[in-house]
Order: C-alpha cells, then sequence, then structure tokens
C-alpha cells in the first residue's frame, strides 16, 4: 500500500489544527508522505482516490461542523454518492468537543458514520477528546495516536531494513529572520498594537466581519466587598456592523506588561540574544505564497513584520520626508539607466517639451513640425511640471510628496490613459479563490485575468511589461481563504501589499443587484493622512476616469486602516435615489509598501511597513503547556537529568505527572521554563515560535441589544488560587479590566450557538446565572424597545448568583422590565440562607408555570452559562417536570438550547 498519509481537519478555535499538524509531524517518524489541509481546502472529489486518510475534527455550538469544514460535509452528504464510493480508503477520526455539551463530539460522530455509509474501512474507534478532562485532550489523543500507528504499520509496513525514528524530524511551521538595524533604519516604520493575527480565519471565519471599537465604559457592577469583579464593558464601533441578540464578540486579548518583562528578564538571565527592540521577519514555511516565490532567491514574501516587543506605541506615523528620499532615491536610479539606454530620444523629447513650453509662455506660433504633436506635448508638459492649483484640477495629492505631482511619484502620469490591469492567482488556486478572482476581474472595467499555471512571478511580470500593462495584481490563499492581495504597479513599481479579510462572494449576498460595466464612481473615505493618500493613489489608478452619467458607485471606507469595500448601483425610483448591492465585499488592510516590481523585491527597498509585537500580541505567555512543548525543550537540552525528565513529561506514559506538574496547578509556560533553565538557555527563534502557542480568541455573548448603539460585555475577571504562590489571572478578562477608556480594539461578530425564534409570540424560558445572564439581556432590551402585549410572547427568566447585594447584576434593570410586564423574573440567591438554591431548585418550584409555556404554547428553552455543573442540574430539573422524553424532543427541534462556557 501507498506511503501516502492524508491528514484533514476542520478546526474553529485552532485546537484541532495544532492536533493534525502534530499527527503530521509524527507521521514523518514513519515515513509517511502526504499534506496536512482544512477539510475546505481539498477538492473532496479526489477522495475517491486516496488510500489512507485521517481525520481531525472540534464540534462547534449546538453539534455544528467548523467553517472551514462545512462544504466537504456538505459534499458528503450527498445523496448520489455511491455506497462503495470509499471502499479503497482506510481512515480514522479523531474529534475534539466538549462533555458539558449535550452533542458532545456530534461532528465526529457522525462524519465517521457517514464515511462508513459511503464504503470507507476504519482503523480504529473515533477518538473522543474532551476539554473537560484534566489533562485535558492530551488525556484521549496521546494513546489513540499510539493506536494508530500500530494499525497503520499493521497495512502499510516499513519497507526493509528501514526503522521508525526515535523522534520526528524537525519541521518548524515558521521561517525567522533578525532584520540588521541598517536596513530597519531605511524604512518607514509605523508600530501598531493590532495583532500579528488580527486577519487570521483561525475562529473569525472567513465571513465574519472585523469591527474596529473603541472603549467607552468599563465599569465594576459587582460590590466592591465581592470576591468576584464583574464589568459591565462598552464599545463604540468605529465601523457600525448589522448584528442581533445572540450574537457574539470575538476579542483576542494581549498579554501584561508583567508577563512581557517577565519574558526578557528569563532571557536577559539565561544569556539568550533576544532584546525587545529586536525586529524579525517571519513568513510561514509552507504557505501557498512562500511556494509562489520559492524561486525568487531571498524574497521576503508575506512576512510577518514583527518586533519582539514595541518600547513605544505612540509611534504610528508615516515618515513623509523618509520615503519622499526613498523614492527620489528609487526614480534616480531608474533614470540614470534609461537616460544611458534611451538617451537620445529623452532629449529629443525634452528639446521639443521646451519649445512648446517657450511658444506657449511668449505666445507666437508653435513651429510647424510641432504642431502634429502639440496636444499631447502639452498634456504630459501639464502632468510634469503643473504646480499645486493645477494638481487640483487634475485629482489632488498623490503619495507623501510634499508637491503636488512631484517627479517621484510613480502615478504623476496616471489619468492621461485608461489602467489596463493583469489578475492571476497563487498556485494550485482552490475552488473559492478561482470564484473570487473571476469576480475581482469585474470590479476593474479594463482588467483581464490569467491563469497561473506553472509560470513564475519574474515571467509574468515582464510579460505585462511587454504588453503595456499598468498593474498587476496576484492574489494569495491561505488553506482555501483568499488573504493577501498584491498589487504592482508596473513598470517601475511600487509594489503594495494588502491583507484581506471578511471576503463575502456575490452569491452570499442578498437580493444582489446585476454586475454593470460602466466604469465605476469612486469614493475614498477619510483617507487624511500621508500614508493614507499614498494609500488612495494605489487604489485610485486601477480604474479609469468615470462618465458623469454611472450608475456604478465603488466605496473605499477607511476605519482605522482597515479599509472596507462595497460596490453598487443605483437608480432613481419616484424622486429617490436607491442603491443595491453588486458584490464581492471585502476589506483591505495595508502592511507593506515596497519600492520596485515584484520580480525585482530584493534590490529595492522597503517604503512602509507595519510592525506587530509578538511577546505582546501573539505568544501566549499564560498558557498551560501540553506535552509537545516539554518535547520541544527536550530537543536542544544539553543537561542529562533535564532532558530526561522533559521527556518523560512528553511520553504517553507520562501524562500523570504532566498533569501534577502543569495541568492541576496552571502552571503557565513561562514558569516552566524558569524550572528548566538548561533547556531555557539552548532555545532558539524557531524554537519559540513553536513553544509559544498563538493568542487564542476568546467569545463573549453581546449583552446590548442594536438599537443601543454599543457593543456591551458582562465580563468576569479570573483570579484564584492554586498550590502556586502566585495567584492564577485570566489572559483576557484581566487584559479588558486594564483597558482604559478610549482605547481601541479589534474584533469581529459571529453567530451565536442561541436561535431565537423565529415567531416573537412563542415563549421564552431563558436560565441565566450570573454572566450567563448576557445574551438575555440582549433579548429583553430588543423587546423592551419594540414592546408591544400583544405581539411579543412571555418571557421568564431564572437569574441565579451568591448574594442579592453582592452580584445582583443589572438588578435595576431586570426589575424595570419586569414591572412594566415584559418578563417574569425568578431570582435564586445561593448564599443569602443556610440551604443552598440554585436556578435548578426555583425550576423545580415552577413546574406548572414551565409545563404551559413548553408544552402548551411550544415555547423555547434557552441556557447560558458555566459549563461546569449547572446545565446538567438543569436539564436534569427540566425532565422531572416535563418528562425526558419531551426535553429529548426539544433538543431535537431546537427548541431546547445550551450556550455554556469554561
Amino acid at each position: 500500500m501507498s506511503r501516502k498519509l492524508l491528514i484533514l481537519y476542520g478546526s474553529e478555535t485552532g485546537t484541532a489544527q495544532d492536533f493534525a499538524e502534530q499527527v503530521w509531524r509524527e507521521s514523518k517518524r514513519f515515513f509517511f508522505t502526504g499534506p496536512v489541509l482544512p477539510m475546505d481546502a481539498y477538492d473532496v472529489r479526489n477522495l475517491v482516490d486516496e488510500e489512507l486518510v485521517v481525520f481531525v475534527c472540534s464540534t462547534t455550538g449546538q453539534g455544528e461542523e467548523p467553517e472551514n469544514m462545512r462544504g466537504f460535509w456538505k459534499f458528503l452528504l450527498r445523496k448520489k454518492l455511491p455506497g462503495d464510493s470509499l471502499q479503497n480508503m482506510r481512515f480514522a477520526v479523531l474529534g475534539f468537543g466538549d462533555s458539558s455539551y449535550v452533542k458532545y463530539n456530534f461532528v465526529a460522530k457522525k462524519l465517521h458514520k457517514r464515511l462508513l455509509q459511503l464504503g470507507g474501512v476504519a482503523l480504529m474507534e473515533v477518538g473522543l477528546c474532551d476539554d473537560q478532562h484534566d489533562m485535558g485532550p492530551s488525556a484521549t489523543y496521546l494513546p489513540w495516536l499510539e493506536k494508530l500507528w500500530e494499525k497503520m504499520l499493521t497495512i502499510s509496513p516499513l519497507p526493509n531494513g528501514q526503522e521508525a525514528l526515535e523522534e520526528s524530524p524537525r519541521e518548524f511551521r515558521w521561517d525567522v529572520e533578525v532584520i540588521d538595524e541598517d536596513k530597519e533604519n531605511n524604512s518607514s516604520v509605523r508600530k501598531e498594537t493590532e495583532n500579528i493575527y488580527a486577519n487570521s480565519r483561525v475562529a473569525r471565519g472567513a465571513e465574519n466581519p472585523t469591527v474596529r471599537l473603541v472603549l467607552e465604559e468599563n465599569r465594576r457592577i459587582t460590590h466592591e466587598q465581592h470576591f468576584q469583579d464583574v464589568r459591565l464593558i462598552s464599545f463604540k464601533m468605529i465601523n457600525p456592523i448589522a448584528w442581533r441578540p445572540g450574537d457574539v464578540l470575538v476579542l483576542r486579548p494581549c498579554n501584561g506588561e508583567d508577563r512581557v518583562k517577565a519574558l526578557f528578564s528569563l532571557f536577559q538571565d539565561h544569556n539568550l540574544p533576544f532584546l525587545p527592540e529586536t525586529v524579525l521577519e517571519i513568513r510561514e514555511v509552507d504557505s501557498a505564497l512562500a511556494r509562489d516565490f520559492r524561486k525568487l532567491k531571498n524574497v521576503k514574501i508575506h512576512v510577518f513584520c514583527v518586533q519582539i516587543v514595541n518600547k513605544n506605541f505612540r509611534e504610528k506615523v508615516f515618515r513623509e520626508n523618509s520615503c519622499e528620499m526613498l523614492r527620489r532615491q528609487a526614480r534616480l536610479r531608474r533614470e540614470y539607466l534609461y537616460r544611458k539606454s534611451v538617451e537620445g530620444k529623452h532629449k529629443a523629447l525634452q528639446e521639443k517639451k521646451d519649445r512648446i513650453k517657450r511658444s506657449l509662455e511668449e505666445n507666437i506660433p508653435i513651429h510647424g513640425d510641432l504642431q502634429r504633436e502639440a496636444l499631447s506635448l502639452q498634456e504630459k508638459l501639464k502632468w510634469s511640471d503643473a504646480g499645486p492649483s493645477a494638481a487640483a484640477e487634475i485629482g489632488g495629492v498623490s503619495g507623501g510628496a510634499n508637491t503636488a505631482n512631484s517627479q517621484d511619484d510613480e502615478y504623476r502620469y496616471a489619468g492621461c490613459e485608461d489602467p489596463k490591469i493583469m489578475i492571476t492567482t497563487s498556485r494550485d488556486p482552490s475552488v473559492r479563490l478561482k470564484m473570487f478572482v473571476k469576480e475581482l476581474r469585474l470590479i476593474f472595467p479594463n482588467a483581464q485575468r490569467m491563469n497561473r499555471g506553472n509560470y513564475e512571478v519574474k515571467q509574468m511580470v515582464h510579460a505585462c511589461r511587454a504588453n503595456d500593462v499598468t498593474d498587476f495584481i496576484v492574489v494569495h490563499e491561505t488553506r482555501g481563504v483568499p488573504d493577501n492581495l498584491v498589487i504592482c504597479h508596473l513598470p517601475h513599481g511600487p509594489t503594495a501589499f494588502f491583507n484581506i479579510s471578511g471576503v463575502v462572494m456575490r452569491h452570499d449576498i442578498p437580493d444582489i443587484g446585476p454586475m454593470s460595466e460602466q466604469k465605476p464612481q469612486l469614493i475614498f473615505h477619510n483617507f487624511k493622512t500621508p500614508l493614507g493618500m499614498r494609500t488612495m493613489s494605489i487604489l485610485k489608478y486601477l480604474f479609469p476616469v468615470p462618465k458623469e452619467d454611472s450608475r456604478r458607485i465603488m466605496t473605499f471606507a477607511n476605519h482605522d486602516d482597515f479599509i472596507c469595500f462595497r460596490h453598487h448601483t443605483y437608480q432613481r425610483i419616484n424622486g429617490r435615489v436607491e442603491l443595491t448591492e453588486c458584490g464581492p465585499r471585502f476589506q483591505l488592510s495595508l502592511y507593506r509598501i515596497q519600492l520596485g516590481t515584484l520580480d525585482e523585491l530584493d534590490a529595492t527597498d522597503t517604503e512602509w511597513t507595519l510592525h506587530r509585537s509578538l511577546a505582546t500580541q501573539y505568544w501566549d505567555l499564560n498558557a498551560i503547556p501540553g506535552p509537545r512543548a516539554f518535547a520541544l525543550l527536550a530537543r536542544n537540552c544539553k543537561n542529562d537529568l533535564e532532558k530526561e525528565k522533559l521527556l518523560e513529561l512528553a511520553s504517553p506514559a507520562g501524562q500523570e505527572d504532566l498533569f501534577a506538574y502543569a495541568n492541576r496547578p496552571r502552571r503557565t509556560i513561562l514558569e516552566v521554563l524558569q524550572d528548566f533553565p538548561h533547556a531555557t538557555s539552548q532555545l532558539t527563534l524557531e524554537i519559540l515560535m513553536e513553544l509559544f502557542q498563538p493568542i487564542k480568541p476568546r467569545s463573549f455573548s453581546i449583552a446590548s441589544c442594536p438599537e443601543v448603539g454599543r457593543l456591551q460585555l458582562l465580563v468576569a475577571v479570573v483570579e484564584y488560587r492554586s498550590i502556586l504562590s502566585t495567584p492564577r489571572r485570566g489572559l483576557c478578562s484581566t487584559w479588558l479590566k486594564k483597558l482604559p477608556v478610549g482605547a481601541k480594539v479589534i474584533g469581529w461578530l459571529k453567530k451565536g450557538t442561541l436561535k431565537l425564534p423565529a415567531q416573537p409570540s412563542k415563549p421564552l424560558v431563558m436560565v441565566g446565572p450570573g454572566t450567563g445572564l448576557a445574551p438575555f439581556r440582549s433579548v429583553l432590551l430588543q423587546k423592551e424597545s419594540k414592546y408591544v402585549d400583544e405581539e411579543s410572547g412571555r418571557c421568564v427568566l431564572f437569574f441565579g448568583c451568591r448574594n442579592r447585594q453582592g452580584d445582583f447584576h443589572c438588578e435595576e434593570e431586570l426589575k424595570r422590565m419586569e414591572g412594566i410586564g415584559l418578563v417574569k423574573l425568578i431570582t435564586a440567591f445561593s448564599r443569602d440562607q443556610e440551604e443552598k438554591i440554585y436556578v435548578q431548585h426555583r425550576i423545580k418550584e415552577n413546574g406548572d408555570l414551565l409545563r404551559t409555556l413548553l408544552i402548551e404554547q411550544d415555547g423555547y428553552f434557552l441556557v447560558a452559562g458555566s459549563s461546569k455543573n449547572m446545565p446538567q442540574s438543569v436539564k436534569e430539573a427540566l425532565n422531572v417536570i416535563i418528562g425526558e422524553e419531551y426535553v429529548q424532543k426539544m433538543l431535537t427541534t431546537g427548541r431546547y438550547q445550551e450556550e455554556t462556557w469554561s
């Protein structure tokens, strides 16, 4: 049997992806070949030809698939697929879930079942990893992996004479390079507190819109004497986005200053040459862009330009003088080479221009030999020699130069003729990328699409130059999602690199209008800074000058350096102008401007680049390390005793010791590094990038309604003690607690797991103890803003906390709503009397009411809050009242829903 092993994953928060990549690394010990990919990035039609496949997937919400698996799963559900489609495929499925949810690991179970229905042969039982396990997913993953290799080697043994490697080869995900000081000082730099993964699809998804927020209020709502700090945090949206009650705001926190200082103290103690001001270029070794530019020597494409930590967050400028100097130097080099090659032609043209200029200035007739060329020469004079007043007539300032039409501006002749654009993709584009590029081509009136094939970028740029193409656009993807757009202006540059996110195709936009072929009117909003004007020039001159009667409108709206693109047509109906969206829609975020073109980037200067901070915004210094972290530390360790202990903690047999050392006391990765000094002293940048997990985003149910115009969160600040002397603190809640009013953050909106009834007249029974109140506060606030007795179904809210005086969240609001008849409020204060009373006790006490609402009136039962014991206790209480069979029926029909968190 072939030694090709295909590993496919579906991941929402990155956990399943991490473990899938670990399986891939381990497979190298046994000399298996093959890729690791998200399911939607793989052409599922080729699955019939695969012999060995491992599927790794997580379960989200109410038993739903991760976003990067949905297309794959939809294809597998096709009824016309023959029952023997996958008869040649042997497979294994590993699932990740949370046993506190009703549909625990539901996706892995149904995937396993469907593959069997299609004729696949299971190598082993489906592995079910549980986040609630004391040792986390590793408790199931490690023994499952050992069994997997046993089965694999049985059906596909190693060739004669080969033995399995003791450890997997070093397969680092990131290529890291330190930027020297001279190169750094030559660049115009903006230091930004934006996260290195602000545009990551992990947890955000391709279609969840990014939202820019400003903190307006950060208020403690629990009593000062209460043991827990719970906060009502209110954000104003810079770029307003539509959302509904039940939706979720996702935020990615930053490390606190104390953690960052501890990290660099550790580096200093072990004489590691990693300083806060060190600037790195980092690129993913196996990214689509890395493959595209592999043959271009030393080209750094699609890199994260990062600083280990930003020392001065206030520096956020486009260094105008520096950029102007760089562009002048580039122009002078070009002009020198150009003059040498066409000196005679250039001299003759300049003489003609001078003669035309003298004739115009002295008001004398133009000489006969110049009359046929007079108009074109006069137009060129206008563009090359005009002053600021004339610049206003022909389109305003562009770039960062002080004069409106500086000879250093590569766009000074733009507008004389219509642009000619060529668009292509990275190699081996996915179906989604091909569709997006086809729609992108329709945006630009004079664009053509070129199939990439096996052409190198250098060849394509030369072909574009030869055919008078003015702009060459390359669109890239990562694991099936368009995420990067490069605009190369020809013939001399510049080249601008944008992250692209929030892509929504035309077919996903409701009530879409027809695609117009007219030259569009352009709207550029909030491009006021020198960098903004430079970016506007790069985008504006991709389009021809529109006609006055054009009904096609394209909007580029800049919200704090996130550029939202929308495409509309308009028509006048009964004296009113109505806009219809045409699509596609997406967001751009500039991260680099390079002088020169794509084929010569290594020989040119960086005009501007975005710096981000690793230690503050990317590395999770609060993470609890797993077995892989200890295996990484053991690799370079020179001390035998330390190495032996590290390998033991990384092994399947050492998981109980790992639990006692790391999981139970919640020991962080920083504290582990302090405990193993010999291993720490051998750290490299590549190992650090693997050792520190990326900070994962956190989801919060929105506690306000859209009518309020603000996004509000109820956040419990996590702080507790373990057997260690230092208190344990939650990364995200501590970060939110310390955010000052006026702070800007980036998040994204996604649909929550709670789905409200389509008919407002249906009764709602809501159980929300503690911060579980958040989604129900949103529901009630919206009902209050639109409250009409006869149209709104009855609402009952069960709220629980410890003390009425200590942590009765939003008490005044809830009592006001109860006073107007909007909701029946039933409370449970567990510590206000000797006997502890919880929400499940109040549910049992109100059995008659619940039977009426849920059985007679087909009401909905929604639960939100901690995932520990509460959801199961509530379900058991409801079983007693209306019967287990009826509860199961409600679960099946979606009338019983849970949104819980650990």
